[in-house]
């Protein structure tokens, strides 16, 4: 079927999500064994590591890219409820939203904002106390999910290849989206309270991203609009089955 052909590609590793085109493939002995592997047999732990720095305010998904990453996480929790998570935010420094547990209360995402934490990427420290936290929790399948937009790591205290080896050592998978269009995009100042739109260039840095993602065992997709953003997340929630 269209479904399973989909994830198929997606955990082989063959899905392009800028050519979208399913192509049937062969369910051989070797595939359906790597493919079990990857997905655990029960419910996985998972921390939401949520970006919060300033370049998560480029209009080029949605209204802004921290807005279109806390549409998906609202729907999610929505539809979830028995889900067992954390959401963590970060710029400079990390902030706990939700503590690791079942989702009992009420979480308003709409309080998670840019500037609600002094400017700056650490996802290296992000990383680390994501780790800490899940590494805290009874023995089940863990992973962090990080929602970002990959742009290059410039605060903090660990780097997020140390901070991924870390992870990785305790049998933590670290997964990510990256959000973002290449070259110019709208971005947001404000001048006398009035706003004024730029184009400008954000760098992001996918190749470390992806890299990260792989080595510890996870995947890393990009998203250019909204729906891809929100085909991505769909993606990584039939991995871990949550």
């Amino acid at each position: 079927t269209y479904k399973k052909a989909l994830q198929r590609q997606i955990l082989s590793g063959t899905y392009d999500s800028k050519n979208p085109r399913i192509i049937p493939m062969r369910e051989d002995r070797a595939y359906r064994s790597w493919k079990q592997s990857k997905k655990p047999q029960s419910q996985a732990l998972v921390l939401f590591l949520l970006d919060v720095s300033g370049s998560m305010l480029a209009e080029d998904i949605g209204e802004n890219r921290l807005s279109s990453f806390k549409s998906v996480l609202k729907k999610y929790l929505a539809s979830h409820p028995k889900a067992q998570i954390g959401i963590k935010a970060f710029a400079s420094e990390t902030k706990t939203v939700l503590p690791l547990s079942k989702i009992k209360q009420k979480v308003d995402l709409d309080e998670v904002t840019v500037g609600m934490i002094q400017d700056g990427t650490a996802l290296g420290d992000a990383i680390f106390e994501a780790v800490k936290e899940l590494q805290a929790e009874p023995a089940a399948p863990k992973a962090i999910i990080i929602l970002t937009d990959s742009s290059a790591n410039n605060a903090g205290h660990l780097d997020p290849a140390t901070a991924a080896d870390f992870s990785k050592e305790r049998g933590i998978a670290i997964y990510a989206i990256g959000a973002g269009k290449k070259g110019l995009v709208s971005f947001p100042i404000y001048d006398e309270g009035v706003k004024k739109i730029l184009q400008v260039e954000i760098d992001s840095d996918h190749k470390a991203m992806e890299k990260l993602a792989s080595e510890t065992g996870g995947l890393y997709l990009r998203a250019e609009d909204q729906s891809q953003l929100e085909h991505a997340f769909k993606q990584i929630q039939e991995v871990l089955n949550i």
